[in-house]
């Protein structure tokens, strides 16, 4: 069975935004891209959204990156699994009431960086 690895927004823009700019760390991206045409990295359609709406070097180059592979967060198999996670946070007793609402939040892919 092969591995796939379900990458969220925040994977790419906080290396963007502080540590691995294109300019100063051109090797990190580089490397990453490798690891693109494996086929295992998996985007969701609104993750690949929501870093394109930076319009920067960041959405250029995921949108340049064609390795990706791209999947629906509608999916019938995305939701089911989707599911089982807010159904384990919302009955683990270790997050508030109102984690729970901000982290299930259906139109932003990672709240990291775009808390109300």
């Amino acid at each position: 069975m092969v591995e796939k690895f379900l990458i969220d927004s925040n994977s790419f823009m906080t290396p963007y935004r502080q540590y691995y700019a294109f300019d100063l760390v051109p090797t990190f991206w580089k490397e990453l891209s490798k690891r693109t045409d494996s086929g295992n990295l998996i985007l969701l359609d609104m993750v690949k959204a929501e870093i394109e709406k930076g319009k920067d070097e960041l959405a250029d180059w995921i949108n340049n990156e064609s390795g990706f592979v791209i999947c629906s967060h509608v999916a019938p198999e995305i939701i089911g699994k989707y599911q089982e996670v807010l159904q384990y946070v919302q009955t683990c007793g270790l997050y508030k009431e109102q984690a729970l609402q901000i982290w299930a939040a259906n139109d932003v892919a990672d709240t990291a960086y775009n808390r109300p």
